[in-house]
């Protein structure tokens, strides 16, 4: 699809930092004492909200805390019983230092069980209002017997939405939507200056995604038109709201989706070119608009990319789920080459069947051009000297306000300190671009060797996140936090359901 230029300089090469540790703090499972520590949290979804001059960071997990006595697990199998929720968060008032664990959501009699993937949003208009989203099981799909043993894949059929009035300290449940009853996966949400909430899901039996909007804080949300209609998707969608530029058009915000296909109709995205109508190939991502109450056509923004790896390690398989993110923010530069047009940003996973690795990608606002490579801006084999897998790659935008600077921050996972062994670290970098188009990545490492404590289908949180939190202390500069599946205080088992110990971590830079 792209033709890539090899242009980097030894002296940008020069800028690559080696870098220090970053303290790691415990989102979870803090000590033996802690309400979370003979349960487990994984996967990760982090939102912040600013309200009465106070600061709350809100962190959602997939929590199965056994006080509920909902979940049950021997070596082989697990019992799930109606009131099971992995609906939990924690939240931080001191920006991050620590955390004070919220419990988990109550389901309702109509769907009992609350099944984690968790998505979360606060409201940009009035941040007392944070929505948190969850897989569910309907009370209609729930077996005879009232318990389920083994997988959900044949029960979940929806989602629920749990809303909190106090900036993300306490949470209840608000809203459940489903579309006939189909099994969905994954979850993102996203917020306007308006008042407007989203969320997404993907309904796998169809290869259709699903979004939910709800005009304002206090209003149930209804599904969008399909924004994808002429192609099936696989994993998880990822949705962001973006504003364009001073000078760049009206103000109203524009809604965004991305996702990666398994296939598309002939017709179904815009042509790169006038010549050639690309239908898509399978693992590449598209990007759809929605604005102005309407969706736009999507384009491609990636090279076919890894669907779901998994990774083998030294005794054992991790397993992983969406490989890309994305965001909308400042461009690099803005002149009449579409090469400094780059508002929209995203990283994604490649495979060459040897080893992983992260690339990168950027289209302008209004996808009105077709979206261009960026590889400088991951761990692309033959830019930088890697080793082992990269993978999971996070981006979020911090757009700049009144003289503070934007920045463009990410995250990956990697394994080239260890590249056959048992544990991963979690790299930091900034995509910098220069004036004349040049891109490269500024890496450090953010968090040093984490045990991987799979359990023996490969679990150990198929997704993590990266948010933007403020400043840092006594500066300008943009801070943000990387939450993540931490087994710091050891891996003590590890049966088909349930490895112990699995917790949550968080790192924030700079």
């Amino acid at each position: 699809m792209w033709t890539v230029t090899r242009a980097l300089t030894a002296s940008l090469a020069g800028l690559i930092l080696i870098g220090c540790q970053t303290t790691k703090v415990s989102v979870t499972g803090q000590n033996p004492e802690a309400p979370t520590w003979m349960g487990g949290q994984s996967e990760t979804a982090t939102s912040v909200s600013t309200f009465n001059a106070q600061s709350v960071i809100t962190v959602a997990f997939n929590d199965d805390e056994p006080s509920q006595r909902k979940l049950k697990y021997t070596p082989t199998t697990r019992e799930v019983s109606p009131g099971a929720s992995l609906m939990g968060w924690s939240y931080s008032e001191d920006d991050g230092a620590s955390w004070t664990y919220g419990g988990s959501v109550k389901p309702s009699d109509d769907w009992p069980v609350l099944w984690g993937d968790p998505a979360i949003a606060s409201s940009r208009r009035d941040q007392r209002y944070v929505f948190m989203s969850s897989l569910a099981v309907p009370k209609s799909k729930m077996p005879a017997s009232g318990t389920i043993n083994g997988s959900l894949v044949s029960f979940i059929g929806g989602a629920c939405i749990a809303r909190s009035r106090d900036g993300g300290r306490t949470f209840d449940l608000y809203q459940c939507m489903h579309n006939n009853f189909e099994f969905y996966d994954g979850g993102s949400m996203a917020s306007t200056t308006a008042g407007g909430i989203f969320a997404a899901f993907i309904a796998t039996d169809s290869g259709r995604f699903d979004i939910w909007s709800a005009k304002d804080e206090n209003a149930q949300f209804v599904k969008l038109p399909d924004p994808f209609p002429n192609c099936r998707m696989a994993m998880h969608p990822r949705i962001r709201v973006g504003y364009p530029a001073i000078g760049l058009g009206e103000p109203d915000p524009s809604l965004f989706v991305a996702g990666q296909i398994i296939d598309c109709k002939q017709g179904a995205l815009a042509r790169d070119n006038p010549e050639q109508d690309n239908p898509g190939a399978f693992g590449q991502i598209i990007i759809n608009r929605f604005h102005r109450g309407a969706w736009g056509t999507p384009r491609v923004i990636s090279e076919p990319s890894a669907v779901n790896p998994d990774i083998t390690l030294s005794d054992r398989k991790l397993r992983t789920g969406p490989q890309f993110s994305f965001d909308i923010g400042a461009a690099s530069q803005r002149d009449n080459d579409m090469s400094g047009k780059d508002e929209i940003r995203m990283l994604y996973t490649r495979s060459n069947g040897q080893r992983l690795w992260v690339e990168g990608s950027f289209c302008l606002y209004d996808l009105s051009q077709p979206c261009r490579p960026a590889p400088e801006w991951g761990s692309t084999p033959g830019f930088y000297n890697y080793s082992g897998d990269q993978f999971t790659p996070n981006v979020r935008a911090f757009p700049g306000f009144f003289g503070l600077p934007p920045a463009w921050a990410a995250t990956f996972v990697s394994r080239d300190h260890d590249p056959s062994g048992n544990t991963v670290q979690i790299r930091r970098g900034f995509l910098a671009a220069l004036a004349n188009g040049t891109r490269f990545l500024i890496s450090s490492i953010l968090v040093y060797p984490l045990l991987v404590c799979s359990d023996t289908r490969g679990y150990w949180g198929d997704y993590d996140d990266l948010q933007f939190v403020g400043f840092a202390p006594n500066s300008s500069a943009a801070r943000f936090l990387r939450t993540f599946t931490d087994s710091s205080a050891g891996c003590t088992k590890r049966w088909e359901h349930l490895a112990e110990h699995v917790h949550v971590g968080s790192a924030a830079f700079p």
